[in-house]
């Protein structure tokens, strides 16, 4: 029972006592909860006006004047009714409006307590279910369900309903396109579906309703699906009603945004740390190699532009007399690149591991033949990488190597003489049958080789001029030791000077191997 707040009634007892002195006539008011006004149920002999009060839904309380002892025969009777008329009215519309705060109160705060708590609530399901229960108590409809839009096949599907009695709701799967009235709310907006006034499409109304509403539920990257309401009762909504509706469906959309992003943080989550597993896997950025019989020496640092690259620099002891060295650089950057990378690194290591007994590592031709076919069979045509691949024979003091598409070494004889170092074939996993050649070295106390990717050979100065090899031969020169790792600073030191300020950075490496006496 709704009754006016108490500070309304004391302001209606003082209007009623100012009446009184005004006109003579004693004026009073009783709620509902006034006890002997409860148990009254006729005015008495003394009363000889009254006037109940209505909030438009039930009686609140009661106006009534007492005539005075003096004054029964007063010709102003009339006049001072018509004035109590006017009170009363005054007091109907005081009611009504206390009634109407008061839900407009009640419905904001069950807004706004349904807010609060599908944050809290970890099961999608639960959450969604409150939202269809605030909608009902508020709006007075009898039945409610989401249907959750799956946008890979354009089928709207059931996902939870709300006090349907046992019925089933029509078309529980459904395809968007056939679907006149959801694919109208998402459209245009919401949409009315009155029983008697389409009775051709009844058919997507449960049996026992007059009056469905469907409602879109939408993000601004696009809609989540359709909310129903239904009636048993023949009813066209108010604005009101409508305005809360609406508010439902964009609870229920922000709780689906939310599930997404928290799904998304926990595959980012989960992302991260198997980055990081991978990232300790990752070749070293700086490392300093000396053969077994220090016949030579070799530096070599790899950096990558973001967590993982496609860099390839490895040094392989395959026998005291023998090392393996391969330099590459995968197409692409980040993941999809070391993923390539790694297929090749995987394949080298196996082909080189003296337990298999079936290739030589001296055999360019066919390590390179071997790992391109590898590369082919197991990533697509867009896939692919460079490499450099190459043994060193301290016995025989020679460096045999095969090139596929991988930037030219440079070669450098201890009078300073520069040796052409060829190329000799395509990129490795373009072509399944790919050939290739090799050529061989012979090598002298002094000699430097220069291996690189053209992450260093092509990085761009903020005057927009590469590096290339021009400038991998000036830091050479202008290096103040001859060992490999000297030689290695001085390249590397002069590159960052030249990246200064510049643009896009790649992945880059570069190997320094310098032969000894």
């Amino acid at each position: 029972m709704t009754t006016l707040k108490t500070d309304s009634e004391r302001w209606i007892h003082r209007l009623c006592r100012q009446f009184s002195d005004a006109t003579g006539w004693p004026l009073s008011y009783r709620s509902v909860e006034f006890e002997q006004f409860a148990d009254e149920q006729e005015p008495g002999e003394s009363v000889c006006w009254h006037s109940d009060i209505h909030d438009g839904i039930e009686r609140v309380g009661r106006l009534k004047i007492d005539l005075p002892e003096r004054a029964r025969n007063d010709r102003s009777y009339l006049a001072v009714v018509e004035i109590a008329d006017v009170v009363g009215q005054m007091l109907n519309r005081l009611a009504r409006s206390s009634r109407v705060l008061e839900s407009r109160a009640q419905q904001v705060s069950t807004l706004v307590d349904v807010g609060k708590s599908f944050y809290l609530e970890q099961d999608l399901d639960g959450a969604l279910q409150r939202l269809l229960a605030a909608g009902l108590e508020l709006t007075g409809y009898r039945a409610a369900g989401f249907f959750l839009l799956n946008p890979n096949d354009q089928e709207l599907g059931l996902r939870v309903q709300y006090r349907l009695d046992g019925q089933v709701f029509p078309f529980p799967k459904r395809k968007l396109a056939e679907s006149p009235f959801d694919i109208q709310a998402i459209t245009e907006g919401t949409v009315i579906v009155n029983r008697s006034q389409t009775p051709e499409l009844a058919c997507w109304l449960p049996m026992g309703t007059a009056t469905g509403m469907c409602l879109p539920v939408q993000s601004s990257e696009g809609p989540f699906g359709t909310l129903w309401v239904f009636d048993r009762r023949s009813r066209t909504p108010s604005a009101r009603i409508k305005h809360v509706l609406e508010s439902i469906a964009t609870q229920i959309a922000s709780v689906l945004e939310r599930t997404v992003l928290l799904h998304e943080s926990e595959t980012q989550q989960r992302f991260r740390r198997e980055l990081q597993l991978a990232c300790e896997g990752k070749p070293q950025e700086f490392r300093c190699f000396e053969a077994e019989d220090r016949r030579f020496e070799a530096a070599l640092r790899s950096t990558s532009r973001a967590e993982l690259g496609g860099d390839l620099c490895e040094l392989i002891p395959y026998r005291s007399d023998q090392t393996a060295i391969a330099v590459g650089d995968a197409s692409g950057d980040s993941i999809p690149a070391a993923l390539v990378m790694s297929i090749v690194r995987g394949a080298l290591h196996t082909l080189l591991d003296e337990t298999e007994g079936s290739t030589c590592a001296d055999d360019t031709i066919d390590v390179m033949q071997r790992i391109n076919q590898a590369l082919y069979l197991t990533t697509p045509p867009h896939q692919f990488m460079s490499m450099l691949y190459g043994v060193i024979d301290t016995s025989k003091m020679t460096f045999k190597y095969t090139n596929a598409g991988h930037p030219t070494p440079i070669f450098i004889r201890k009078s300073g003489e520069i040796v052409d170092v060829t190329s000799h074939g395509m990129l490795l996993g373009v072509m399944d049958r790919a050939t290739y050649e090799s050529s061989e070295l012979e090598l002298e106390p002094d000699d430097l080789i220069v291996c690189y990717s053209d992450g260093v050979s092509e990085a761009m100065s903020n005057s927009r001029k590469m590096f290339r090899s021009e400038g991998i031969m000036e830091a050479i020169q202008a290096s103040t030791s001859s060992s490999a790792e000297s030689v290695l600073q001085s390249i590397w030191n002069r590159l960052e000077t030249h990246l200064s300020g510049g643009g896009r950075l790649d992945d880059r490496t570069v190997l320094v191997i310098k032969i000894r006496e």
